[in-house]
């Protein structure tokens, strides 16, 4: 069975047999306030190990680009493992930043689900494969499908804030329910955060009417 783990910290890699055979430990580096928690994946295929962690670090240096091009006071990146099974490696990425002396930091978060056979990105329409802005318009209008804020609250969408798109960025769990990530301020108030709109594979092919 092919299992993930991250065995790096403080940019020194390490490896122990008193780590479990399935486990996720961060990789810490800080430079000029910007602090980078980020995977770095082993699998029994190597080759597809090392497709994933390109794109991660690419991801983490697009990051640190933004952050060394804006006047940022702080800057946070971090992830969490959402769900992994032998076919695929659900992760969520936040990046957080701050302008000295504003009112609060703000973030966006990236969610990406990989094959862990090929190790390239899994497209959302493998899991949702009628999804259109039309039809989740539709669903969310009559009710079929809802708007989570982070504390996992129902919302509704009020003005000046409209649902025009369908994020292509989102997680799943173990019964491949996909969670669609909306930014702060996007569909909800910043006090909300995150929104997603949850898709079950039942509501997934609903959608195809």
């Amino acid at each position: 069975m092919k299992k993930i783990f991250s065995l790096f910290c403080g940019m020194m890699l390490m490896t122990s047999t008193a780590f479990a055979q399935e486990a996720t430990i961060k990789n810490t580096e800080e430079v000029h306030s910007l602090k980078l928690n980020y995977p770095i994946i082993s699998l029994e295929d190597k080759n597809v190990a090392d497709e994933i962690n390109r794109f991660i670090s690419k991801k983490v240096f697009a990051y640190k680009k933004v952050f060394n091009n804006h006047n940022y006071a702080q800057g946070v990146v971090d992830y969490k493992v959402m769900y992994q099974d032998e076919d695929y490696l659900s992760i969520v990425f936040t990046y957080w930043w701050y302008f000295k002396n504003a009112a609060h930091g703000m973030y966006n978060t990236s969610g990406i689900v990989f094959n862990k056979h090929s190790g390239k990105l899994v497209n959302l329409k493998h899991f949702v494969p009628y999804l259109n802005v039309k039809s989740l318009i539709k669903k969310i209008n009559d009710n079929e499908l809802n708007i989570y804020n982070q504390r996992d609250e129902i919302v509704t969408l009020a003005k000046p804030f409209e649902l025009d798109r369908v994020s292509h960025s989102y997680y799943i769990d173990k019964d491949k329910t996909v969670y669609l990530i909306y930014q702060p301020y996007e569909l909800a108030s910043y006090a909300d955060g995150n929104t997603y709109i949850k898709i079950t594979q039942k509501d997934a092919q609903k959608l195809k009417d």
